[in-house]
């Protein structure tokens, strides 16, 4: 696919053609000109080097033979003025003797006179996708290297020259498309992103002008039958060290898992919202038969069948009322098919229909019926949604619990939404926790790389400064740490596995102290330490355990910012009580009311401004985790004691 510039015209490369043969030189300018290549053509050494020096090219086709002078005295040429453009020979002779001698002089390519076109242009695009590669390594050697470190990275990377060939393509693209490298390079970034058609002229102009787009399209796969899937792209422009573009790097995000919770959600919310109108229905309804008609439809739509039926039938079976969607060779059809009772549905079995047992004052009247085109797995929420529909309309036929079972629906019906909202919350502050472990891990890794620099210039010069030193090292391992903790929320909001190890929770504190002390000085905060001399030894993740207690001793340092200066403290405690280890943290900030201390570790409660509530709520899963405990009381007449208890191990 040829890009375009800004204002909708071909970009093209620059080429030389070294050709003497005029009506020969004409001809392959032509066939280069179709292919968007810009082309200069020149007979003589001389001329060539003075328009290579002028227009920088990015590719040079040389005739060896030049009515005297050799093409080689040209290549030799470029090499001593110090211009990288790739040579292609273009000549009639074609034995082993020339090809050895363009090779040793760096020629990129040796084209016979006579042979296809195609093979020469093909060449001309390799030269250039060549070019640029090298440019990234001579002229951005900083960018080159960052991309070469991104191999090991969990997002992907691409790398285009400015008419959109690929140049790079990191490993993490060629474990998720199934595309190799080799298969990518050279090809259209668009080969690969599916943008729709308005974006793909957006990007196609911000690639060339060195602007920026984020947005969301859809990446091929390469396996066959794999359907493309959902990726968040960021472009920006790749630039060498004079400010010239030189193409785009583009990082994406795999969105596939996100869209799937997305429609998981979707779908959650769609059966709660028919479960709603099937209750509201049951109330207005008075005729058995209507609402029953009412309850196949609304089964029909949350099943979101696209072929198969819902049929009501009587008790011996004949059909009342039928909503069929069957396809040409719909097994649903011939209505032969096993149906199985929805209190007897299992999470995961493969079916191709169920029934729901209509019962009246005890007497079997009928049933509801569905059946598929094919089989479907059995899922949480479908098992959930046919269940409550089954209880709905049994409670509806014993006419005297109808008002009764309609309270009891919408107070599940509330609670269902409260748990779609906390979810949907939920995989929010997931999605915002990755977006800023990326963004905050970027300055960390520039504190760390300029700590370790600094570092290690001191240690070369042979400096004695070692309170600078201690103080860079700090530097250092906090940064390397905090890095640490925010990779760590980002992998416990995705459910990832503690790093499990034998600890002592004694140096934890310690090592927290030290964090915080500008934190607890700032605060004229007096901290008492009463550790256990015997140690405090558990199995658990060092950087969860330090995390909870940052987290619960800054809650005590802004808690006693409401007293007088002079008494605030702070006093932290270990023990080790019939196996556990006791953690206790007590502040004498100020008493808080009964009803704040209900909702201390609530999800989303907080009384600070612009706070997301989640700190405590955290802190209280991540010990609960390593299989202990969590509590916070409020002291008479003032103080909160935070008591963390956590198996011991010998």
């Amino acid at each position: 696919m040829q890009m375009e510039d800004i204002n909708g015209n071909p970009i093209r490369t620059r080429v030389l053609l070294m050709e003497d043969d005029e009506s020969q030189a004409a001809l392959i300018r032509k066939k280069l000109q179709q292919a968007f290549f810009d082309v200069t053509v020149c007979q003589d050494v001389a001329t060539g080097l003075r328009l290579s020096e002028e227009q920088k090219f990015v590719v040079a086709i040389v005739d060896l033979d030049l009515g005297g002078t050799s093409g080689f005295d040209f290549v030799r040429g470029l090499n001593r003025i110090g211009i990288n453009t790739k040579v292609i020979l273009h000549s009639v002779d074609s034995t082993f003797e020339s090809a050895k001698d363009g090779l040793n002089l760096g020629v990129f390519a040796y084209v016979e006179k006579g042979r296809h076109d195609n093979q020469l242009i093909e060449q001309c695009h390799r030269a250039a996708a060549a070019y640029l590669s090298d440019n990234l390594d001579v002229a951005n050697e900083e960018i080159a290297f960052q991309l070469r470190l991104l191999e090991a990275v969990d997002h992907g990377i691409i790398a285009s020259n400015t008419d959109g060939s690929i140049v790079y393509w990191n490993r993490f693209s060629e474990n998720l498309t199934g595309f190799s490298q080799m298969e990518s390079m050279g090809k259209s970034i668009f080969d690969f992103l599916l943008l729709e058609p308005n974006d793909q002229q957006l990007v196609q102009r911000q690639i060339q002008s060195g602007g920026i787009w984020q947005g969301e399209c859809k990446l091929r796969m390469n396996s066959r039958g794999s359907e493309p899937i959902f990726v968040r792209l960021a472009i920006s422009a790749l630039r060498d060290s004079r400010g010239v573009i030189m193409g785009s790097v583009i990082s994406y995000h795999d969105l596939s898992e996100a869209k799937q919770n997305e429609q998981r959600l979707e779908q959650r919310a769609n059966l709660l919202a028919i479960n709603a109108e099937l209750g509201r229905l049951a109330v207005v309804i008075t005729d058995r038969d209507t609402f029953l008609r009412q309850v196949i439809t609304k089964i029909d739509d949350g099943l979101s069948l696209e072929s198969g039926r819902v049929v009501l039938t009587n008790a011996t079976g004949e059909t009342i009322e039928t909503l069929a969607k069957v396809g040409l060779n719909s097994r649903a059809a011939l209505g032969e098919i096993q149906r199985i009772d929805v209190d007897q549905l299992q999470l995961g079995d493969s079916i191709h229909g169920f029934r729901i047992p209509l019962h009246e004052n005890e007497n079997l009247i009928g049933f509801i019926e569905g059946e598929f085109d094919s089989a479907r797995i059995v899922g949480q929420e479908n098992r959930g949604f046919l269940q409550s529909v089954s209880s709905l309309v049994s409670g509806v036929l014993l006419r005297n619990w109808a008002t009764h079972l309609w309270q009891l629906s919408e107070k599940l019906i509330s609670e269902k939404q409260d748990q779609l909202t906390h979810a949907q919350r939920t995989s929010t502050l997931g999605q915002i926790a990755a977006t800023l472990a990326h963004e905050i891990n970027q300055p960390l890794g520039a504190i760390c790389n300029f700590s370790g620099g600094l570092l290690y210039g001191l240690k070369k010069s042979g400096s004695t400064d070692s309170e600078l030193s201690a103080t860079l090292e700090l530097v250092h391992g906090e940064a390397t740490k905090a890095g640490v903790i925010v990779n760590r929320l980002r992998k416990y909001l995705t459910l990832e596995v503690f790093q499990l190890q034998r600890m002592d929770v004694n140096t934890c504190i310690h090592d927290t102290l030290k964090i915080l002390k500008n934190l607890l000085s700032n605060a004229n905060a007096v901290t008492r330490l009463e550790l256990d001399s015997r140690g405090a030894i558990v199995e658990a993740d060092p950087i969860r355990i330090q995390q909870v207690l940052v987290n619960v001793i800054k809650n005590s340092v802004e808690a006693i910012q409401g007293i007088e200066q002079s008494g605030r403290s702070i006093r932290i405690t270990t023990s080790t009580v019939d196996n556990w280890v006791q953690i206790c943290i007590l502040d004498n900030g100020p008493a808080l009311a009964n009803s704040e201390i209900a909702d201390l570790f609530k999800p989303y409660h907080t009384t600070k401004p612009g706070g997301l509530g989640m700190g405590l709520c955290i802190s209280r899963s991540i010990i609960e985790q390593h299989q202990g405990s969590m509590t916070m009381t409020q002291m008479i007449p003032n103080g909160m004691l935070t008591t963390i208890r956590i198996p011991a191990v010998s």
